[in-house]
């Protein structure tokens, strides 16, 4: 191989690196574990949550995955489902409300 041919490898490759890096992310599930005390998931905070992500692309279904668990009022089941929540292994948790949301997640 002479040096214009490996010159010319070399600057493909780097060309390509950036669609390559973008086609990897792209097949990215990303993993929410959402916990909250009562059926929260569609007060507006909520849907307004889900749709940011939905405008900075990580869409339900083909790029993200979110496991909603809500205690029905019931503040004892919290630590329970935080611990469900922990054995998914997702990428962030997310609560929002009262402070118990959060004291379950500690």
């Amino acid at each position: 191989m002479n040096r214009r041919e490996f010159i010319g490898l070399v600057g493909g490759v780097m060309l390509s690196a950036p669609r390559l890096a973008s086609a990897q992310s792209s097949a990215r599930v990303y993993h929410i574990g959402w916990i909250s005390a009562s059926d929260s998931f569609t007060e507006p905070y909520a849907i307004a949550f889900v749709q940011r992500l939905r405008e900075l692309g990580l869409v339900e279904g083909p790029n993200l995955r979110i496991e909603r668990r809500h205690a029905d009022s019931r503040l004892e089941k919290l630590p329970a489902l935080a611990n469900e929540l922990a054995k998914l292994n997702c990428d962030v948790y997310f609560t929002g409300g009262i402070g118990a949301n959060l004291t379950a997640l500690t």
